[in-house]
């Protein structure tokens, strides 16, 4: 059975409530108590923007999927229904790196393991690939990310 369900948000274009209403009905049909949770990811393109630009970009990002989750919600009232809002971390170390306060991050776009960036297109490093896993972790296991163990 599936037990938890987790999706993440592409575009406006292919993620509103109804594409993911027909994800939600084909896990209920295998399980009615599946538990699901939408995550907000990083914003791509980062290479067109200013930190502040990101920063926001990510934040309206989050209110949009925020208001489906809600939707979700209200059509699934038996069902929880969470929002992982990722895509925080990276913008964070994008504002990080650009304040000077992240020695071992060398370059806004590059090598995986020394940029913020990967890619023009907004690809996470390594750094934004292990906060975003960190948080996902935080929610998913309650693992506490604060004190290693």
């Amino acid at each position: 059975d599936i037990k938890l369900f987790g999706m993440t948000f592409f575009s406006e274009h292919d993620s509103k409530f109804e594409h993911f209403k027909k994800w939600f009905d084909l896990a209920l049909s295998y399980n009615p108590s599946t538990e699901f949770f939408l995550g907000g990811p990083w914003n791509l393109k980062q290479s067109e923007m200013t930190v502040e630009e990101y920063q926001a970009a990510v934040d309206l990002s989050a209110v949009g999927i925020w208001q489906i989750v809600q939707q979700l919600r209200a059509e699934y009232p038996n069902n929880a229904v969470t929002f992982l809002h990722y895509g925080k971390a990276q913008a964070e170390i994008h504002q990080m790196f650009a304040a000077g306060q992240l020695p071992d991050v060398q370059n806004r776009v590059g090598p995986f393991e020394t940029s913020v960036f990967r890619d023009n297109f907004g690809h996470a490093g390594l750094m934004g690939i292990e906060m975003s896993t960190l948080v996902w972790a935080k929610h998913l296991y309650a693992l506490s990310v604060e004190t290693p163990r």
